[in-house]
């Protein structure tokens, strides 16, 4: 039956011993699971299910209510993994409920939280078998730390009791840097993945000086508004290299003033980078004997001012060896001046493809819009 108000859904995934390859069946989606029938078949699913996964989005302003009473209705300790997307209103009560799973919640993603479920996020308190950990605002509008300290004070005593914790995402938050240099500094806390957006690398000294402090983090991923600060760039890039274990790393606007020598620096101390995607101003072929040297790079990503030649990528293109197959380079923003004509750039496309297997695109920047020259899927044709 169909209505003009938008249900709210959820989607159950169960796991059982021998229940197919991974010991899972793929989500089902339940409509409207606040009537009385389902929340009576959850109730008695999760009373023999060794895995229940709650996967939520509902735009009602009642969510928060409805959500709590479904979650109440499980098996305590039953719930492994819940996730919102989308904007909800997922809050207080939902956030109360969950923690009658506190022993069994390892996964916890809530996306585009609203404004005033940050002030709530206490009651998530007795959570602390986390793994992974998604905090997103849907619109970074209030600072916690200045507008509520003793709601930001409970939610840094929670995260830091979090010591399971392998994987944290904050985005969108005002005060997420200010979450996170808390959870970096615990000595019991080894994370592997940490995701930092909406942040200014002004007046965040003490967050990137803290990174270092997790040796373990393989996938890092920061995201805002860069410095020109000479100074704050390079405690920026001196707290990186100092991140050995990363094979992913991801500094999109943050480092749209590093220059070569930054990212020669990076190259140089990070020997198990995989995947990089970098910005920086006037970036020329000086970067590629190092780059070429990362012997499992296979994802060079260049949001950034660059002045390549057509013979330097060539033979960055040509030194590349076995463990860089399948190798992708994208140059997002060739400065004007220093155009790699159409032929030029076939030969290297076709370098990389025939060498590597891989793929090469190319833009050059005109005015304050990229200009894209050839797709690389033209020519993969």
């Amino acid at each position: 039956m169909y209505s003009k108000h938008p249900q709210p859904t959820a989607s159950v995934r169960v796991q059982r011993r021998g229940f197919g390859r991974h010991g899972r069946s793929a989500p089902r989606a339940l409509p409207s699971p606040y009537n009385i029938e389902i929340l009576q078949l959850v109730h008695h699913l999760a009373s023999f299910l060794q895995r229940t996964d709650l996967t939520a989005n509902r735009v009602d302003p009642n969510a928060d209510v409805m959500f709590a009473a479904m979650l109440n209705e499980l098996r305590p300790h039953s719930l492994e993994s819940f996730e919102t997307f989308g904007i909800s209103h997922i809050s207080g009560h939902s956030f109360s409920a969950l923690s009658r799973h506190s022993e069994t919640l390892t996964e916890l993603h809530l996306h585009s939280i609203h404004n005033g479920a940050m002030l709530e996020l206490g009651n998530l308190r007795e959570c602390t078998k986390l793994r992974s950990l998604v905090l997103a605002e849907s619109t970074p509008m209030r600072d916690l730390e200045v507008e509520s300290k003793e709601c930001f004070r409970e939610t840094v005593a929670w995260l830091r009791n979090c010591k399971s914790l392998k994987a944290l995402t904050i985005n969108n938050f005002i005060s997420g840097t200010a979450l996170a240099t808390p959870v970096l500094s615990e000595n019991k806390i080894e994370l592997t993945r940490l995701s930092i957006s909406a942040y200014t690398m002004s007046q965040n000294k003490d967050f990137h000086q803290t990174l270092p402090l997790q040796p373990t983090l393989q996938y890092l991923s920061l995201k805002g508004e860069g410095s020109d600060d000479f100074v704050e760039v390079k405690i920026l890039v001196d707290s990186l290299i100092k991140l050995p274990n990363l094979k992913e790393l991801s500094l999109r606007e943050i480092s749209n003033d590093f220059s070569d020598q930054d990212i020669i620096k990076l190259a140089k101390n990070l020997p198990k980078l995989e995947e990089l995607w970098i910005s920086g101003t006037a970036i020329s072929d000086a970067i590629w004997p190092h780059i070429g040297a990362l012997p499992w790079l296979r994802r060079l990503e260049l949001s950034a001012d660059t002045r390549f030649t057509a013979n330097g990528i060539i033979d960055f293109v040509t030194n590349l060896e076995e463990g860089n197959k399948g190798f992708s380079l994208n140059v997002m923003m060739q400065e004007m001046t220093s155009d790699i004509t159409e032929e030029e750039q076939l030969v290297i496309r076709d370098l990389l493809r025939e060498r590597l297997d891989g793929r090469f695109d190319f833009q050059l920047i005109r005015g304050t819009s990229p200009c894209s020259i050839l797709q690389g899927a033209k020519d993969a044709n």
